[in-house]
């Protein structure tokens, strides 16, 4: 499909696109470790985040929701929830003037997008304060909580643990975290710290992503490396 397009409109660029699905192969055994049936239902929410900015997360995140829409019978949801980058909009080539900041401070016209894929819709982060999350006031929860309602999963793109704090208050607010490590280039001093860091905040990190490689590492291997 051509790149060149003038309205908003859910449509991957090119770049992007060719990395989704060149990592296909590599992210099926990545799900199937992840959501096996024998554990249950999915979680309705994922947070992917990283150590630091750079590591892959995004394209991680969007490789994993494109992959949990093609196996799923009803939506899944990509949102942004990165104030400081927000890369889903440029990705998407979407209007990135509203997104989830507006929606989780009231604004009822900010919705998610549907993408050029079908059962997959997008959600860019929009305007609103990085310390949002950290309010954590009951509208904010509420209005949260109708937008999971809406699908069967929600895929969270985050900002890395060690850049920012606000990372911290949305760990616990989704069900699962995937932390995304770049292979060969993060220390593990440095993973071992954005791991304590979330495990200090509660909820349930569930493994990490090795990038680049692919591999999975299940929670309870954590300590053993």
């Amino acid at each position: 499909m051509p790149n060149a397009i003038a309205e908003s409109s859910g449509v991957l660029t090119d770049d992007a696109r060719r990395i989704l699905f060149a990592s296909q192969r590599q992210l099926a055994p990545l799900r199937g470790n992840l959501f096996q049936p024998e554990k249950g239902a999915l979680p309705d929410s994922l947070l992917v985040t990283s150590a630091r900015r750079g590591e892959g997360k995004t394209t991680t995140a969007i490789a994993l929701a494109y992959a949990l829409s093609q196996h799923s019978a009803s939506k899944v949801l990509l949102v942004s929830a990165d104030a400081a980058t927000s890369p889903l909009a440029r990705l998407f080539q979407l209007d990135g003037s509203k997104g989830l900041g507006q929606y989780l401070l009231g604004d009822d016209s900010a919705q998610p997008h549907p993408s050029e894929f079908e059962r997959l819709d997008v959600m860019p982060w929009g305007e609103g304060p990085r310390t949002l999350w950290q309010q954590s006031s009951e509208s904010l929860k509420a209005r949260w909580q109708a937008l999971l309602a809406q699908y069967e999963v929600v895929v969270v793109d985050g900002p890395a643990v060690l850049d920012t704090p606000e990372t911290q208050a949305i760990h616990q607010h989704v069900a699962a975290t995937l932390l995304v490590l770049q292979c060969e280039v993060t220390k593990w001093q440095v993973a071992q710290v954005a791991l304590e860091r979330l495990n200090s905040a509660g909820g349930h990190v569930i493994g990490t992503v090795m990038n680049q490689r692919r591999y999975y590492v299940p929670g309870r291997l954590y300590g053993k490396f």
